[in-house]
Parts: C-alpha cells; sequence; structure tokens
C-alpha cells in the first residue's frame, strides 16, 4: 500500500492508515480486488464530496470539494489490509488500531470498539478523540467501522481535524455544529456496506448490490 500521496495530503489520515497496518499486514492490490461489493450512499449535506486521485492500489479518499488537498480537514477513507488468513478477529484488530492511533496523540478519549454482525460479516465501531497528534500537530476526531470479510478486513474512516488545541477553544456555537457533523458521520458509517459475493439479502441483494463509486454527491 503506497502512502507517499497521501503523507503529504492528509498527516492525520497517513497515520490511521499506518496504524491498521501495523495491526494487519497491508494487502497487496487495491481494494477493489476484493470478492466483496462495497455500497457507498452518498454523504449527506449540501457540499458534494469528491474523490481524491490516487495512485493505483492505494486507499481510496474523498474529501468535500473545495476543501485544499494539501491540508485536508473532512475525509472519508477506504483501507483494505490482509494477509493474516482470517485469524484476527474483528475486535482483536479494532482495539489495537485504536491504541496505535492514541498513542501518536498527546491525549486522547477512545469509544469502543463496539462488535456486531453485518451480512453475515464482523464488524466493529470505534471512535478516537485526539489532542495534538504528533505526526502533524492537529487535533482530530475520527469515526471507523472495520469489518471482515471472506479474506481480508475492510476499514472505513470518516475523519475531522482542527490545529492543535483548538478543540479546547470552540465556541458554543462551533461545537454545536462539530456534535452535529459527527451524528451524521456516526449514521453515514453506519449505512455503508460490506456485500458477500453470494448470498446477499436486503440492500446486498444480487439484483441491488451494484458497486458505489464514490460518496460523491449530496443527498439534498
Amino acid at each position: 500500500m503506497s502512502l507517499g500521496v497521501l503523507m503529504k495530503s492528509s498527516a492525520i489520515v497517513a497515520a490511521i492508515l499506518l496504524a491498521g497496518a501495523a495491526v494487519c499486514r497491508a494487502a497487496d492490490g487495491p481494494a477493489t480486488a476484493a470478492h466483496e461489493t462495497i455500497l457507498l450512499p452518498p454523504y449527506p449535506g449540501d457540499v458534494p464530496w469528491q474523490e481524491i486521485k490516487r495512485p493505483p492500489g492505494a486507499p481510496r479518499l474523498w474529501a468535500p470539494a473545495g476543501e485544499n488537498p494539501n491540508d485536508l480537514q473532512n475525509t472519508f477513507v477506504i483501507s483494505l489490509y490482509g494477509g493474516d488468513d482470517g485469524k484476527l478477529d474483528i475486535k482483536t484488530y479494532a482495539t489495537g488500531l485504536m491504541q496505535s492511533i492514541h498513542a501518536r496523540c498527546e491525549s486522547a478519549r477512545v469509544i469502543g470498539p463496539r462488535t456486531g454482525t453485518e451480512n453475515g460479516f464482523p464488524v466493529a465501531h470505534a471512535e478516537i478523540y485526539c489532542v495534538n497528534a504528533v505526526d502533524s500537530a492537529h487535533d482530530f476526531d475520527a469515526f471507523i467501522k472495520a469489518v471482515r470479510g471472506d479474506s481480508a478486513i475492510w476499514l472505513f474512516v470518516r475523519q475531522f481535524s482542527r490545529p492543535g488545541h483548538a478543540t479546547e477553544t470552540l465556541s458554543a456555537d462551533a461545537r454545536k455544529s462539530l456534535d452535529a457533523a459527527q451524528d451524521v458521520a456516526r449514521r453515514y458509517l453506519d449505512a455503508v456496506e460490506v456485500c458477500p459475493a453470494t448470498g446477499g439479502t436486503g440492500d446486498c441483494a444480487p439484483e441491488k448490490a451494484k458497486p458505489r463509486a464514490a460518496p460523491a454527491k449530496s443527498s439534498k
């Protein structure tokens, strides 16, 4: 997995993905090489999201239109990790990921992981609120969904960032807006689905489970 371009555009996202690789060796090749189908609904809101061009095999990255690609404040990332032959359970993976990210923060608060099953696959959700990340001198909040597919772990991350220690001085209105945006992020990750190659039901039924290229359009 190539992270060079991602390092230049978002050190925070790169740090999260490197943490994921440290827990479970990064799979070779692009995420689309897996057997599953990924359903991505459009990201809610008035501002459309656009995919940032990446090298082949790199994690897929989106950001709201108009954000500086060299200083992304809001991102959505999909990455794929494999090579463990299915031996790493999803709770162990998510716990290790949170610990690795926590180590990159001056201080941090972690919620989760909470685990369950979606479409027959083990899934874990977790949140981390980081103050002054050592990789970037920024505060960030990361909302994470990890799904163990047939041969690898899918990682979905919605990330918010601010200058270091800015969280401590947010105004009441800014805090309210951030809380609302974070609620949207939680609901969005709930709506992202990993569908099995065969035997899918509901939105994953064969007649419905069409890969959606990106959370690129507003749902307005």
